[in-house]
């Protein structure tokens, strides 16, 4: 069973987390996840499907507001009381956005962080609501 998230009374997963963080990192334009984006014949080496990013994707949200929510989520100052100044969902001087969240009863925690060209999402269940709480901030950005 996968670490999941509910908003409202629906369940999420961390690949629709992943997805949504992407797509605000890329400006409201929405790509539809891809785990091949190329294949290549090993008998010939000519490539036989190419997937083209620019082509596949579509404006789902105003890029200025995807704009305005990567500033909040990317701002350091909005996560101090939680993590600290430069703490685990910081990447140096890299800008990076992230959102942090809990499953029921704050058993599971997860992490999504983004940039224009990168969303990794992760997920952990712990069974211990303290323990977990900063826990997951720490597998997103090891020290």
């Amino acid at each position: 069973m996968g670490c999941d998230a509910r908003i409202a009374h629906l369940r999420i997963t961390l690949l629709d987390l992943a997805d949504g963080a992407a797509t605000l990192g890329d400006l409201g334009v929405q790509h539809n996840p891809m785990p091949v984006t190329r294949i290549t014949s090993q008998q010939t080496g000519q490539t036989v499907f190419t997937y083209d990013p620019a082509a596949a994707g579509h404006q789902v949200i105003p890029a200025n507001v995807a704009y305005i929510m990567d500033e909040i989520t990317s701002n350091d100052n909005n996560r101090i009381r939680e993590f600290g100044r430069n703490g685990y969902l910081t990447l140096g001087s890299r800008r990076v956005s992230a959102k942090t969240g809990t499953a029921d009863f704050f058993m599971d925690n997860l992490t999504v962080g983004w940039t224009p060209t990168c969303s990794p999402p992760s997920g952990s269940g712990t069974g211990n609501a303290a323990a977990s709480r900063t826990r997951i901030a720490l597998i997103w950005r090891p020290r």
